[in-house]
Formats: structure tokens, sequence, C-alpha cells
């Protein structure tokens, strides 16, 4: 019996013993992280978890990832950098318009030290994100963004054929694309509001707007006036049209070509046209530069955060292309990573069109409310032959003038 008691006693020694060297071991308790809490700027909670949830649960079980909404930011009820101040958090998410400001602030930490511990960044995000990234910085990193939006030119290769017409091609100048579509019955369909929002994108690619942050317009210039002219004329023409949103004449191949945007060109992309069709990037300025890329936002660490390396790994893990595959062909625009642009590889080649150029920084455009109506009466009286495009721009600049001097 006490032989018995012996052995029993000794099993539970080593019982002991085992259980106490596996927790003193090398390895890590997969618990031991359990009380890491990473606060997480986001536009809301409910966002966050639509968007990430499961994905974090996953990969950090150990994390306690606690949302701060940015939602005054977003309102305009508070500044980003007052917000930043204010909230303690470890990590957040900026939206493209406020990245340069907070980047001036120098209240971002230079991603760079810990992009340099592995290849895997550099080597899979886009060139032409990466150099935007880089734009906006003067040469470092101080954000990632995992998704980005952008525009190109689709055309129906068989009626050019038909027609005997040459292909669009990348790099192709607005007059170019325009003197073109106006050799078509039905040129190109483009998905915008009024002429206004088409006036104010090809002013970004030659670095332009119509009124400056001063109010005062900015419309006297030969470059608008160019531009002015090719794009009346093509609509006097035939060679453009303002379609509605919820219209596609493209895909029924009832338009010659399109200016697509992400969500339409998903909406190509599963309707599969019955005629062949290519994708050319969006004209550009003088500088031979693309303002169409634009990123859906930058995951940064703020100078201030309390746990950056945690931090890091978020965005590392954001980076990654579990979590592109998990987003593709969502809400938020294509994968920044190259592998992760399209399922389909014959897709690859395309789908350059969106990103091939090199980008340069959009122009942080702001104008008066009275702005887009004027522009649109003007737009329309030129097409319709009742002022030229120099008598119209004057009256445009003599009745925004005094527009502005009523909101004094």
């Amino acid at each position: 019996m006490d032989s018995q008691k012996f052995k029993l006693h000794f099993l539970y020694f080593l019982i002991f013993i085992f259980t106490f060297t596996g927790c003193t071991d090398g390895d890590i308790s997969p618990h031991s992280n359990r009380h890491i809490v990473l606060r997480v700027g986001f536009v809301t909670e409910e966002k966050f978890q639509q968007r990430f949830a499961n994905l974090i649960e996953q990969e950090f079980p150990n994390y306690r990832v606690e949302i701060v909404p940015m939602k005054d930011v977003i309102r305009y009820q508070q500044s980003i950098i007052d917000w930043i101040k204010s909230k303690q958090v470890d990590l957040l998410y900026i939206p493209s318009s406020n990245y340069q400001e907070l980047i001036d602030a120098n209240i971002l930490r230079d991603l760079e030290l810990y992009m340099d511990r592995g290849d895997f960044l550099k080597d899979s995000v886009l060139p032409s994100v990466m150099e935007l990234d880089r734009a906006y910085g003067g040469g470092k990193v101080y954000g990632l963004p995992t998704n980005f939006y952008s525009e190109a030119i689709a055309y129906n290769q068989d009626l050019f054929e038909r027609m005997n017409i040459p292909f669009l091609t990348d790099g192709m100048t607005w007059p170019e694309l325009f003197y073109t579509m106006q050799r078509f019955e039905k040129g190109l369909s483009v998905h915008m509001a009024s002429p206004f929002h088409l006036l104010t994108q090809m002013g970004q690619s030659e670095q332009i707007q119509m009124m400056n942050t001063a109010d005062q317009m900015t419309l006297n210039s030969p470059t608008w006036e160019t531009l002015w002219k090719v794009v009346t004329d093509a609509a006097r023409n035939g060679g453009i049209h303002f379609d509605e949103e919820n219209q596609n004449p493209f895909i029924t191949g009832d338009r010659a070509a399109a200016l697509i945007s992400y969500d339409e060109y998903k909406i190509l992309e599963q309707s599969k046209p019955s005629f062949k069709w290519s994708l050319v990037s969006m004209p550009t300025g003088i500088t031979g530069q693309t303002s169409s890329i634009i990123a859906d936002g930058y995951w940064s660490i703020p100078v201030s955060s309390n746990n950056p390396e945690d931090a890091w790994k978020m965005i590392a893990f954001f980076m990654s292309g579990k979590v592109a595959k998990w987003g593709y062909r969502s809400d938020y625009g294509f994968s920044t990573l190259k592998q992760e642009i399209s399922l389909n590889p014959d897709d690859e080649d395309q789908l350059e069109a969106f990103y091939k150029d090199h980008p340069q920084i959009p122009l942080s455009l702001t104008w008066s409310s009275f702005l887009p109506d004027l522009v649109n009466n003007v737009f329309t009286k030129i097409v319709t032959n009742e002022s030229s495009v120099e008598d119209g721009l004057q009256q445009l600049q003599q009745q925004a003038e005094i527009e502005v001097k009523r909101k004094q």
C-alpha cells in the first residue's frame, strides 16, 4: 500500500515538473500577450468591424483592439491634428485628404525603419503607389495604403477596327482623346454629375484650378481656354456624352469609349460585353503625370504612440495578401499589392492602365457653392453656339467675381 502511495506521489511530482518546465521553456505561452491593448483611430467602429474584425480576431487573438471613432474629423468638427493630440492612439487610418497635413505637422513616424526589416513590402506594393506615397513625404514613407482608386479609358476595339480608326493609346492628352472621340457618332461616355466636374478633373491633370483658396477665379489662362475649347467642341459634335450613372451605354455597344472608375470597372468586368474591349490610361497634362491614383487611406503610426512595435505588426498584416484576398473587389478600391490586383492573370496587363503612369499629388480643390451652376450654364451656351469660348470664360470670370463680392 505504501509502495502504491509512493508511486502515486512520484507521478504527481513528475506531472508538476513537466508542467513547470513546459511553462518556463524558451517557447512563449500563447496567452502571454493577452493584455496587449492597441488603440486604433478609424472612421467608425462599425466600419472597422465590417472590414477587418474577423481577420484581426484570427491573427491577433491576444490583442484587444480599441477603436477610437474619427467621426468628428470626418464631419469637420475637429481638426485631425487636435484629434490626434487629444485621443492618444497607437495606430490610425488617415484619409488621403489629411495625409499631407499630418506629414507637414511632424506628428507621424517615418516607417522606413520598420520597412527595412524585410523586403516584402518594397517588393510587393505597386511602384506608382509607393511613388505617390513618397511624393507626399518628400521621399519618406509616413503611412501605407492597402487600397487605391483610379480611372482609365475603356474602348470598343471592334468598333474602332470597323471604322478603321487607330486604337487609343496610353499617355494621350485631353485634346488628342477628344479629337479621336469626335470621329464617332456616339463617342465617349462620361458618368459625371456635370461638365463642371469633368473640367475640374481635366484641370487636375494640368495642375490648374478654376478658383483658388482666396475665392479668386483663375480661368483667364491659355491652358483653360484650350481645355474648354476641346471639351465643348466634343460635346457639340457627339464626341462626349454625360450619361446617367445608372446607364451603361458602353457595355451595350452604344458608345465607342467610356471614362471609367474603379466601381465602373467592376461592373464592366462582371458584364462581359459581347465585343472586344481594352483599357488605356487617363490623359495626362504637360507633366506627363496622372492625378487619377488616389489611396483609400494611409495606415500610420503617430509619434505619440505608446505601442509602435505592435502597431507596425498590425500594419504589416493589413498589407498582407491574406487581407487583400479578403477585401478583393470591395468598396475600398484595388489592392495596392502587385499579386492581388486581379485574381485572373489574363487581366493583369490590361489593368496596368489604372496605375502604370507616374502619379502626382492631386490639387486640394476648393470652390464656392455657386461655381458649378455658373460653369454649367456657360458650358451650355458655348455648346449651343450662343457664346464663344473666349466670351464665355470672360463672362464666367465676371459673374464669379460678382458672386464672391456678394458673399463678403
